[in-house]
């Protein structure tokens, strides 16, 4: 049976290879890191456009529209409010 994937060791895994993944990855050095990207390289992982992020509607009264108002806050004037919705 073949895998269509790899299975490593590693003590950590970080998600994303933009700009904050490759820092945290590293950062973590000399640690044994898996880096998960949706691209086969890293430049293509990342862009000058990215309005993202990981988050999760937890609480009650919590939903996308808040997270959406957060990261504009968060994003001191250099976010688009329509694409932080997306």
């Amino acid at each position: 049976m073949v895998t269509p994937y790899t299975v490593r060791d590693s003590e950590v895994v970080v998600i994303g290879s933009g700009l904050a993944g490759l820092t945290a990855a590293l950062h973590l050095a000399p640690r044994a890191v898996t880096l998960l990207t949706k691209t086969p390289d890293l430049p293509g992982g990342s862009s000058n456009h990215a309005q993202g992020g990981i988050a999760a509607a937890i609480g009650p009264g919590d939903g996308p529209e808040a997270h959406a108002a957060d990261t504009v806050a968060a994003g001191a004037g250099f976010v688009d409010a329509g694409r932080a919705l997306l």
